[in-house]
């Protein structure tokens, strides 16, 4: 099934039954298993206006693949106009290769473009409305990730104001006057407080506000556009295009974050790789070693990352005062999470090997929590998916695996939650401990 299949299905099913467009968008994604790693949001409330995207790198979607590829980022409208696709964002995301890798295959016909370290905000009109959306998040006023407090929408409008050397409460119409109501801007915020894994105070000083113009596509074609001489009317950087014979000068040049090749390639020094392998780039360092514990690497683990990014940690305390390790503090949190899911499985699911299918024990299943019934089903469908060569019931092991590769960040985050502030589980007073201290360190 691919975009336009979806589509086609959302619409034939909105007329057969009561379902709003984003709910009949749902039950679809959820049906055929493409829900979480593919999600919805609304956009501006509206139900017919909506954002599907995908979760980024995952290891559960082989099985849908292309259709994941799609929907990186794709703006739905599903009123009474003729096309539904807005924006298509859509392709497989660039491998991400070192420069020492990419020359051992470079070729001639090679073609790349330099590419910012930075956050990238569509910029478009409909209905008699301008919106400002990230290719997760509608609305920029409400999304933020490397800050703290301040929100992309609050650092685009510094950037504005810089440009425009003007402050007003409505800065943005100074940027869409000039904009055409046809077309998707495709921006990038480059802000000295939105530094992810590169600074560019020696290139733009210390406290830089800088936007960059990425793309421009029409509407509903996406079909790519010059810039419509908008740098010659804005301060903008645009990114420089750079053939064969240059490529290996620029990979070369410290000053650049790193080149996109051939659209399939985002290549960097291995420095900057390095930080963005072991580094989340959260400001909270308590998401950022629980992601390191999920990636489950054999070369780097949370002390590695205390070592290389924390040097003033503040360690928390137990009940007594003494002092927890958060490589201990995560992994009790973990296993016991790993623990509770492989009971709750084997309690209420059968697996039948022979026919490759499995038997769900109800009357347990429906007691449960919504969050805990929705785990089990994506194990269930894992075990007939991922697991499927396997001839007996899932393991602890396949639990774990699942765990840290089928979720997002924020499903963890959850899980914690939830068992943070639930009984009747059984676990360990040590580790209920660590469940109350670490719910509590990951909260923004």
């Amino acid at each position: 099934m691919l975009l336009n299949d979806i589509i086609n299905l959302t619409i034939k099913e909105k007329k057969t039954n009561s379902l709003s467009w984003c709910n009949t968008l749902l039950s679809i994604l959820r049906e055929n298993h493409y829900w979480p790693a593919l999600q919805i949001k609304k956009i501006n409330k509206s139900d017919e206006l909506l954002l599907l995207h995908n979760t980024y790198r995952r290891k559960d979607i082989e099985s849908f693949k292309e259709l994941y590829d799609e929907c990186r980022s794709v703006i739905l409208d599903f009123s009474d106009t003729h096309d539904k696709i807005i924006l298509s964002k859509s392709n497989s995301i660039p491998e991400r290769i070192s420069d020492k890798e990419y020359l051992k295959k470079i070729e001639k016909i090679d073609y790349g473009e330099i590419i910012y370290d930075c956050t990238t905000i569509y910029v478009y009109f409909h209905k008699n409305i301008w919106y400002f959306g990230t290719t997760t998040v509608p609305n920029i006023d409400y999304s933020k990730f490397t800050h703290p407090i301040k929100k992309y929408g609050m650092m685009f409008d510094e950037i504005l104001i810089e440009i425009f050397k003007e402050k007003k409460e409505n800065i943005r119409n100074n940027l869409t006057d000039l904009l055409n109501k046809e077309n998707i801007y495709e921006f990038g915020i480059l802000h000295y407080e939105n530094t992810h894994y590169f600074d560019y105070s020696n290139l733009y000083g210390k406290n830089y506000k800088k936007l960059i113009l990425i793309k421009i596509k029409e509407k509903y074609s996406n079909k790519l556009i010059n810039n419509d001489n908008l740098d010659k009317k804005l301060d903008l950087i645009i990114p420089e295009k750079i053939n064969n014979i240059l490529i290996e000068s620029y990979l070369n040049n410290n000053n650049i974050y790193g080149l996109l090749i051939n659209d399939t390639y985002k290549v960097s020094n291995k420095n900057i790789i390095f930080h963005e392998e072991t580094d989340h780039g959260n400001p909270n360092p308590w998401r950022n070693m629980l992601w390191i514990y999920l990636q489950n690497r054999n070369d780097f683990h949370i002390d590695d990352y205390i070592k290389n990014y924390l040097n003033n940690l503040e360690y928390p305390l137990d009940n007594n005062g003494n002092v927890l390790d958060p490589t201990y503090i995560i992994h009790t949190v973990i296993s016991n999470i790993k623990d509770i899911l492989f009971n709750l499985y084997i309690s209420t699911t059968t697996y039948f090997s022979q026919y490759n299918r499995f038997k769900m024990s109800k009357d347990i299943d429906k007691k449960l929590a919504p969050i805990l019934q929705y785990h089990l089903a994506q194990l269930r469908y894992n075990q007939i998916t991922i697991f499927k060569d396997k001839k007996v019931i899932l393991t602890n092991k396949e639990v774990f695996y699942y765990i840290c590769n089928c979720n997002t960040l924020k499903n963890i985050i959850n899980l914690i939650h939830f068992f943070a502030n639930n009984n009747g589980f059984d676990i360990p007073s040590k580790a209920s401990i660590c469940f109350t201290v670490l719910n509590n360190l990951l909260v923004n």
